[in-house]
C-alpha cells in the first residue's frame, strides 16, 4: 500500500502544478534511489549508550539505507521536507534529525566530507556488545548487516546541520526559483522545504 504523502509533499506538488515546473514525480516501482553507501548496506547511529532509534519497541533501530527523492529533472532531483534547517544537532525535531543524518550519510558516501563509519569488526568490544544486545529482538538484523557511526563523529564531520545545505537558485522552466542544494556529491540533490516553498508561494500568479 503507497504511503499518504506528507502534508509538505502535497504542497510541493500544488506549487509545482501552478508554476508549471517542468518535475517529474519520482515514483514506484522504477523510483530512482541515492544509496548512502556504495555496497547498499545500511548504517546504524550509536548515540547516549544505545543504538539510534525515534520510535519505542518493537520498532528497531535506524538503519539509514538510501534517499529516494520525490521528483527529478533533467539532471538533478528534489526533495521535498518541512524543516531540515538548524545550527544545532541537539535542537532538531525528530524528522529533521533523521532528514540531516541521511544528508550527512550521501556527502561521506560521495566523498565530500570524511567517512568515520566502522563495520561491525572494527567496534570495541563494548560496543560490539552494545550492538548485538540492541538487535538481538530483531534476528533478521544481523549486527554484521549494517555498518555504524557514532554520535560524536558524526557531530566531528557535520558540527551543524546547517552544513549539509546552502541557499542557491535553480533555472526551471523560465523562472529562477530559491532552493537548497546538499553540498558535496556528484549528484544534484535539492532540498525544496518549508521555508522556499514561501517564497515559491509568493510567485504564484
Amino acid at each position: 500500500m503507497a504511503r499518504a504523502p506528507s502534508q509538505p509533499e502535497r504542497s510541493a506538488e500544488q506549487l509545482i502544478s501552478r508554476l508549471n515546473l517542468a518535475l517529474e514525480r519520482n515514483e514506484p516501482p522504477g523510483a530512482l534511489k541515492l544509496d548512502l553507501r556504495w555496497d547498499g548496506r545500511g548504517t546504524s547511529v550509536i548515540r547516549d549508550g544505545s543504538l539510534y532509534r525515534d520510535a519505542p519497541p518493537p520498532v528497531g533501530p535506524k538503519n539509514f539505507k538510501r534517499i529516494e527523492p520525490d521528483y527529478f529533472g533533467a539532471s538533478f532531483f528534489v526533495e521535498v521536507k518541512g524543516d531540515v534547517s538548524g545550527n544545532s544537532w541537539e535542537g532538531l525535531s525528530r524528522d529533521a534529525c533523521n532528514d540531516n543524518i541521511r544528508l550527512a550519510l550521501l556527502r561521506m558516501a560521495r566523498g565530500a566530507i570524511d567517512d568515520p563509519r566502522v563495520e561491525y569488526g572494527g567496534l570495541d568490544a563494548s560496543l560490539q556488545r552494545l550492538v548485538d544486545n540492541a538487535l538481538a529482538p530483531y534476528p533478521r538484523s544481523l549486527p554484521e548487516g549494517r555498518v555504524y557511526l557514532r554520535w560524536e563523529d558524526l557531530k566531528s564531520v557535520v558540527s551543524s546541520p546547517s552544513q549539509n545545505c546552502q541557499r542557491t537558485d535553480i533555472d526551471l522552466s523560465g523562472r529562477t526559483l530559491p532552493i537548497k542544494a546538499v553540498v558535496g556529491g556528484p549528484e544534484a540533490l535539492y532540498i525544496l522545504d518549508a521555508e522556499t516553498m514561501t517564497e515559491w508561494r509568493s510567485m504564484v500568479r
